[in-house]
């Protein structure tokens, strides 16, 4: 698909550019949520540290798999997909912010068994 939207823009008509902005717009809301939630996967301590970098990668592979089947079965043609697109990505935006609560609370539950980490 991304192919004959790209191919079919070079003819320069006024639809096709806007296709074109649509789904250039797409792909950087694509690559956008990737690259947040792999840094939320990585570098923040509430996943890495809280859950163990198991459990931030398990979540950010779910994450991963999910947002690109999602993504496989877009058009980018249509508003009501571009919709859909745009509630996936807040959905898994919400996916890492439980994430996020289960780190912090597994961090506080250490903390008043164990003591202040060291």
């Amino acid at each position: 698909m991304a192919a004959a939207i790209v191919d079919h823009a070079l003819s320069n008509s006024v639809a096709d550019v806007r296709m074109l902005e649509k789904y250039n717009g797409c792909v950087q809301m694509l690559g956008g949520a990737f690259n947040r939630n792999i840094e939320k996967t990585v570098y923040e301590p509430l996943l890495r540290n809280g859950m163990s970098l198991f459990w931030a990668a398990f979540a950010y592979t779910i994450f991963g798999y999910f947002f690109n089947a999602i993504v496989q079965r877009v058009d980018f043609r249509s508003n009501r997909d571009l919709r859909r697109m745009r509630l996936a990505e807040r959905s898994f935006d919400a996916w890492f912010g439980v994430w996020q609560l289960l780190g912090r609370v597994s961090q506080t539950m250490r903390s008043l068994t164990f003591g202040p980490a060291r």
